[in-house]
């Protein structure tokens, strides 16, 4: 247990640029809670959502503008809170090169979205991006991005010489620049182009990594900020991986609802800034199920919890809602009973993901080849039990609603995919039947009928989850995209149950197909043959 201390940067983090939309009444309620919790910033990551005046037109409805963000400053001033925008001028540039106006500056030889800042016209494109933000937000501060940019041994210092140079030309202009850490702590001989004064995020999603932190500050940077995450993008809810990932350390041992611990780190290194990290709001990644990871945070940066502190549900929970509630509870053991690392760390966010994208229901099927017969049984007792529990509560006010309503399609989410992956696992069954083919056909009838079953009601309840999925999303900027993609994926699944029937009507005559030739032609309506 560490001693209880307070950070300077108490910050915090929200993802406009993945489809959502920016809704005053909901920021409203994050900002009075953030506040509760006691963050002092509000990081806003737009990337290209803005309503630019250089580059007219829009990438979607419901971007930010310029009156949002004059709104939005003097909200955070209300509550002694700053508010800094966040965008990206190398890779992650999606928005602006999705655009054929802006392909001639696309780097072809990447296979993301990103700047070819080889081209002598980058900088001036890069700093028209930044102008447009510094003009619109008068914190003095914007953050440039540069992470997971598609670098070689070539171009490298070329990379880090035009990001250093648009952070060279913010300092001159009286503006804090700040730049994600990976790039330059993957390759440490990158930071010699970079003003000392730039501000380091330092970002790490995966548990404890203190050699980083000590590194930037050996370097002699001067404001070094720690970015954890509530990791809610790759999972059903938020929880620490205990994988190294950037070389974090995967031999401290991290448990699932430890989001605090790379901010532990900070503070072991004498740096006492933080920025907690919430990326994506779509395919199902409801922001507000994710609350207490953020309460964690703000609680620990804030002085008031422990790292690592075990018991301490009713704690978030007053913290939350000022009262106890089924909703902590139900996030530890969505956390420790359900995404436990028993499998590789893109699991649950593939198995989710097959509710949202057809074409991955293919990959996830070899996947799903691989787990033991009683793999997916652990899971409906699970939702059983917390549904019961979600039943006991009536949620007060519009805070407390959001959360419930949230939490009720992480279960409905949970159960759609659990019972898609179920389907999918059929392919055993599948694999058996095409042996006794000509040998049994009575039995062969009967095992793709049952198979063909699995698919109907993996359909039923994925038809569940968008009907609850899509109260919890009604009155709030998550995308609405989530239930077109949903219902293209309930197709889908009646298209392979059907298929599966058809092979069934031919079985005294033609040979079963591949299991994913099977998908691949039910997905794709290629004819099968």
């Amino acid at each position: 247990m560490s001693e209880k201390y307070v950070f300077e940067k108490r910050w915090f983090m929200t993802d406009f640029a993945r489809l959502r939309t920016f809704e005053r009444d909901e920021i409203i309620l994050w900002l009075d809670k953030l506040s509760e919790l006691g963050y002092n910033g509000y990081g806003l990551y737009i990337e290209g959502a803005f309503a630019f005046d250089s580059f007219k037109g829009v990438i979607r409805d419901g971007v930010m503008t310029k009156e949002d963000a004059a709104w939005i400053t003097e909200e955070t001033k209300k509550r002694n809170m700053i508010v800094f925008p966040m965008t990206n001028v190398v890779g992650h540039m999606e928005h602006f090169f999705r655009q054929e106006r802006f392909s001639e500056l696309r780097d072809e030889t990447a296979t993301i979205h990103q700047l070819n800042f080889l081209d002598e016209r980058a900088e001036a494109f890069a700093m028209d991006i930044v102008h447009e933000f510094t003009s619109a937000f008068p914190c003095g501060m914007v953050h440039i991005g540069g992470d997971e940019t598609q670098i070689t041994e070539e171009n490298k210092v070329a990379y880090a010489k035009f990001l250093a140079k648009i952070c060279k030309n913010l300092l001159d202009e009286g503006i804090q620049p700040g730049v994600w850490s990976d790039m330059i702590w993957m390759d440490g001989e990158l930071t010699e182009y970079f003003d000392r004064r730039v501000s380091i995020f330092d970002w790490n999603y995966y548990g404890h990594r203190p050699e980083s932190i000590a590194f930037f500050k050996e370097k002699g940077f001067e404001d070094v900020v720690i970015c954890p995450s509530d990791n809610g993008w790759s999972g059903f809810i938020n929880y620490q991986h205990p994988d190294g990932w950037l070389r974090a350390r995967a031999d401290i041992p991290v448990k699932p609802y430890e989001v605090e611990m790379f901010l532990e780190d900070g503070r072991t290194q004498g740096v006492m800034n933080g920025l907690l990290t919430s990326w994506n709001n779509e395919t199902g990644r409801n922001m507000w199920a994710q609350w207490s990871a953020f309460a964690r945070a703000g609680l620990y940066m804030s002085g008031k919890l422990k790292a690592g502190e075990e018991h301490d549900d009713e704690k978030i929970e007053m913290a939350l809602f000022g009262r106890v509630t089924p909703y902590t509870r139900i996030t530890r053991v969505l956390q420790e009973e359900i995404q436990i690392p028993d499998y590789f760390v893109t699991w649950y966010q593939k198995m989710r993901g097959m509710l949202f994208y057809s074409d991955t229901l293919i990959s996830f099927y070899k996947d799903v080849k691989r787990v033991n017969a009683d793999f997916f049984l652990k899971y409906p007792p699970v939702i059983e039990r917390l549904s019961k529990e979600l039943d006991t509560w009536i949620p007060e006010g519009e805070f407390e609603k959001n959360c419930y309503t949230a939490m009720r399609a992480v279960l409905a989410i949970l159960n759609a995919s659990t019972a898609v992956a179920t389907a999918l696992y059929g392919y055993h069954d599948y694999f058996r039947a095409s042996k006794i083919q000509f040998e049994n056909p009575s039995l062969f009838s009967q095992i793709l009928f049952d198979i063909a079953g699995r698919f109907r009601r993996a359909k039923a309840e994925l038809d569940t989850a968008i009907a609850v999925h899509g109260v919890a999303i009604k009155d709030i900027g998550h995308s609405k995209v989530d239930l077109e993609r949903m219902k293209i994926v309930s197709v889908t699944l009646e298209k392979i149950a059907a298929k599966i029937e058809e092979r069934e009507e031919m079985g005294d005559r033609i040979p079963l197909p591949r299991f994913d030739y099977l998908l691949d032609c039910a997905i794709n309506g290629t004819y099968m043959v």
